[in-house]
């Protein structure tokens, strides 16, 4: 396209210099078999997908497109109560696991990294 530089930042997540699970898309998948095939699907195309990660109402998948924009897709395991609704820690899981090239960028250098044990993400997934 005349104009637009072949080679851009296109994640806004490098431009705010924050880890690329804070600005991603998620995609349903319908179902944990659907999930499971998604994910199936996408490493027959050669493309690094992270294992199924289970956030306990909902399973996973992760990977990133070729701009390096953060992807999941997702599906519902079980309905939502009223304990979901409050602010909590929801997830914990390896930076490492996410593909995140630089965990220290967002654990602001961890103890528990500093001393070897993988630093973790905390996220939470309240409904507002």
């Amino acid at each position: 396209m005349p104009g637009v530089p072949s080679q851009y930042e296109a994640g806004i997540a490098r431009g705010l210099g924050v880890p690329s699970v804070f600005y991603h898309f998620a995609f349903e998948a319908g179902s944990e078999a659907g999930l499971e095939a998604k994910r199936r699907e996408l490493r027959a195309k050669g493309i690094e997908v992270t294992d199924v990660v289970d956030h306990d109402w909902a399973k996973s998948i992760y990977f990133k497109d070729p701009n390096g924009l953060q992807l999941e897709y997702c599906c519902f395991t079980r309905d939502l109560d009223a304990n979901d609704a409050r602010m909590q820690d929801r997830v914990e899981i390896s930076v490492r696991r996410l593909g995140l090239a630089d965990a220290e960028a967002l654990t602001g250098g961890h103890p528990a990294e500093r001393r070897g044990a993988p630093a973790v993400a905390h996220a939470d997934f309240s409904a507002s």
